[in-house]
């Protein structure tokens, strides 16, 4: 159960133009006093929001879930996902009465599925011997490539800091089962079901 004083973040996808509106319908019927509403331009901006929310609520399809999970899954803050996209595998709430389907979810009628998820962080030969580096969440996958370059590329892989083999391809794909549906599936990988580790 949600109280009056719970902070909720909505989360839409700007390229659908009734996300918007929605979300600030959403936001006036929620009668929370803290509410925030920020599109997946701007998340950079909305960290101490992110960071003091009991839950963020996507509105768009699972892309907008997908950013959405980066930025709220380091702070440990359930995402429930509205689908306003095309297909949203990954949403949960999808169709007409949204405003009543999420107030069913804020009096407690729900369960909180956890996912696995990576963090994938790149950093060069340099950068590692100066102790920095760049990291990013994904609760899809990862992919390593060259870019724009066509060659090989030669990859040592890793996981939880055990060698696993070295990879020689145009790219890498890591898939977290939530991912297997996308790219990896797409590159000859199986499907897993969501929740596995």
């Amino acid at each position: 159960m949600i109280d009056l004083d719970t902070k909720i973040g909505l989360i839409y996808n700007p390229r659908i133009t009734q996300a918007e509106r929605l979300a600030n319908s959403i936001a006036t019927s929620l009668h929370l006093s803290k509410v925030w509403i920020a599109s997946t331009m701007e998340l950079e901006k909305f960290d101490k929001e992110i960071i003091d929310s009991s839950l963020v609520i996507t509105l768009g399809g699972d892309g907008t879930i997908l950013i959405g999970a980066r930025f709220a899954s380091p702070s440990g803050v359930p995402i429930l996902g509205v689908n306003m996209g095309r297909v949203g595998f990954i949403a949960e709430i999808r169709g007409n009465n949204i405003k009543e389907k999420i107030a069913t979810y804020l009096n407690g009628d729900f369960w909180v599925e956890e996912r696995l998820m990576l963090v994938a962080k790149v950093l060069s030969e340099r950068e590692n011997v100066m102790g920095t580096s760049v990291s990013s969440y994904a609760l899809n996958d990862a992919v390593i490539g060259r870019g724009n370059v066509s060659n090989m590329i030669d990859l040592e892989a890793y996981i939880d800091g055990a060698y696993l083999t070295t990879y020689r391809a145009d790219a890498l794909i890591v898939a977290t089962p939530t991912g297997s549906t996308g790219y990896s599936l797409s590159a000859g990988g199986p499907i897993l079901y969501p929740e596995t580790k």
